[in-house]
Formats: structure tokens, sequence, C-alpha cells
């Protein structure tokens, strides 16, 4: 299920710059905080994001005594409780001071990694952009298929994005964002994210606390 994931989520979202609205929490709010980090055996960040409550979306923290590699993970489950928007928010040593290159390198890693579990899998990019507001390195691919993968997620064809988030981290650590979602999430194309899909309003809640 989710643990095929797990070691490539080294991953979630600041709020928005496009965003003109004030953003305010719902009612779950989540704080990850540096003394949690220790327990998990993850490098420290403080960080807050918030979720309604909605049967349909499935959280998951970190555990103490495990081998974590990311501090949560949001999903958006179908009637079938089969996942087809997620949101991971991941660790990122030293993010604040580590250059464009070694960040791309970190970053097709990952999606190295990717490539060889998800079906029909497709790179479509890797490179410095700005998104969101912000210049960042920025991986984007594809991949799908017409039965349900992993046993968790839904079938279709899916929009992958893995980006780096310092800006406001109070350690020397940012995180790994990993967005996916398919056609019936909303999201179908890379720019949606952030602004379509179920899960987008969850996205816009992130932020560091000092």
């Amino acid at each position: 299920m989710k643990k095929i994931l797990f070691f490539a989520v080294a991953l979630i979202l600041v709020s928005l710059t496009a965003c003109e609205k004030k953003i305010t929490d719902f009612e779950n709010v989540i704080e990850v905080t540096p003394e949690d980090c220790v327990k998990w055996g993850l490098n420290e960040v403080h960080f807050k994001i918030s979720h309604p409550t909605d049967e349909a979306i499935s959280v998951w923290k970190a555990v103490e005594g495990s081998k974590n590699l990311s501090y949560i993970m949001i999903d958006h489950l179908t009637k079938d409780e089969l996942s087809n928007e997620e949101i991971s928010i991941g660790y990122c040593n030293n993010c604040l001071i580590t250059s464009d290159e070694d960040l791309l390198s970190l970053i097709e890693e990952l999606v190295n990694q990717f490539e060889v579990q998800l079906p029909n899998f497709e790179k479509k990019s890797i490179e410095v952009e700005k998104f969101w507001g912000e210049k960042r390195v920025v991986a984007k691919f594809t991949f799908g298929d017409k039965e349900p993968m992993y046993d968790f997620f839904e079938a279709g064809d899916y929009h992958g994005i893995i980006t780096v988030i310092t800006e406001g981290s109070t350690t020397d650590n940012g995180v790994v964002v990993i967005m996916l979602g398919n056609q019936n999430s909303g999201i179908e194309d890379f720019s949606d994210f952030g602004k379509k899909g179920n899960l987008a309003d969850i996205f816009k809640t992130f932020r560091f606390v000092e």
C-alpha cells in the first residue's frame, strides 16, 4: 500500500502566494514539532497543516520506533477506499543551504526510484522553474494503469510533482513535497496542483512554525 512510496518520500505545501484570500485552518490541525522529529528519527522541522473532518480524508503520521521516511501523508479516498489524490511531506536535510544542483540530483534520484515502482511511468521534466511564486527545483511525471495499483491507488491516469519547500523554515531543513492525483480527483494537468483537486484547500494551510 502506501509503503511502496515510503522510500521515495523525502515530502507539503506552504500557503500559495497566488491565492489572495486569507487561509484559515480547518478544524483538525496537525502540528509536527522538532521533538516529534527526534522521536521519529527524522530531520528536525516545525510545521502545521490542517484538514476538514471528512471520511474521504485519510491521514498517516510517522510512528515512533518505525523506519520513517516521511512526516505525514494525506490521501483522498474513493468510496472503495482507494486513493485518487495524495500529498506526502518528507524530509530534506540542509535544504536551506543546498545548491540547486544538489537538489536536482536529490529529486532525480527520487524520480528514478518511482520509475521502477509505478506502472507506465513517464518522466516529463526535472528543472529549476518558477513554481507557486518561487524559484524551485521541480520534477514532473505521469503514471497510471487500468487497474488499481498496489491495492491502494485507484485506476487512472496520474500526474505527479516533486518539489522542495524551504521558505519560512526555522531550521536548516525544509521538506520535500510529493503530490499525486488522477483525473477523477480534478488533477488533469501539473498546473492544477494547489488550485484544483480534493486536497487543494488543505495544501494552502501548510506553513512552517516560528
